[in-house]
C-alpha cells in the first residue's frame, strides 16, 4: 500500500492486493485537505467521508511521505514537513486536530 496514488480505483487495488489493505496518508498530504473535509458532507466519517473509495480499507497517518525525500525535517522542539504550500511546522496540538478532523485509524508520530 506504499507510496499508491489515491486516485487508483478500488477495484484495481482489489484485483492486486487480496484481503484487507491499509493505506498510508502522510501528514504534509493531509494537511491541506483537513478544511475540505471538515466542511464537506460527510465530515463526521472523516477522510471516508471525502475519499469513499477508502471506505473499507484501514487507514494510517505519518509523518512520513514515500513521495518525497526527505518529508521530515526536524532540528526544533517540533518536525516540520512538505506540503503542497511550503514547509509547515506540525507540533502535538495540530497533529490532534488533524486526527479530529480525518479519523485515522492509527497515527505514526515522528520518534528519535
Amino acid at each position: 500500500s506504499r507510496g499508491f496514488p489515491l486516485q487508483l480505483r478500488p477495484e484495481v487495488m482489489d484485483a492486486i492486493f487480496k484481503g484487507p489493505q491499509l493505506h498510508q496518508l502522510p501528514v504534509g498530504d493531509n494537511l491541506p485537505r483537513q478544511e475540505i473535509i471538515a466542511q464537506c458532507p460527510g465530515a463526521a466519517e472523516g477522510y471516508r467521508g471525502f475519499f469513499p473509495h477508502l471506505r473499507n480499507t484501514t487507514a494510517y497517518c505519518s509523518f512520513r511521505n514515500p513521495r518525497q525525500n526527505p518529508s521530515v525535517y526536524g532540528g526544533d522542539s517540533i518536525c516540520s514537513v512538505e506540503t503542497s504550500g511550503g514547509r509547515r511546522k506540525v507540533g502535538p496540538k495540530e497533529l490532534l486536530e488533524m486526527q479530529r478532523v480525518m479519523r485515522f485509524e492509527l497515527v505514526a508520530a515522528p520518534a528519535e
